[in-house]
């Protein structure tokens, strides 16, 4: 199960690339998963080889999974307060980049 969640950001960039245009977007996609560590997948990239905007992606996707799990997700964005930055930080262990 886990090595087919993990193909989701491949299968995704592979839908957008034929988009003209989308091909800055489908790297960020691709690239979403990706640690600073090298941890991350599909490519295993580290540092400045993963694009800002997927480190961004990254955070948006780790806080949308954490609303999944705590059941929290039902609050629409006009009504849900501002993330703090620290304790976005802290839900991802470290591995959240920038």
């Amino acid at each position: 199960m886990r090595a087919k969640v993990q193909r989701h950001p491949a299968l995704a960039a592979e839908i957008l690339r034929p988009i003209h245009g989308a091909e800055p977007i489908a790297e960020i996609v691709l690239s979403h998963h990706e640690c600073p560590d090298s941890s991350g997948y599909p490519r295993g990239l580290k540092g400045d080889e993963i694009p800002l905007e997927a480190s961004i992606l990254r955070v948006a996707d780790v806080r949308d999974a954490e609303a999944v799990m705590t059941g929290t997700r039902r609050v629409t964005a006009s009504t849900a307060p501002a993330p703090d930055a620290r304790a976005l930080r802290g839900s991802t262990k470290g591995r959240a980049g920038p």
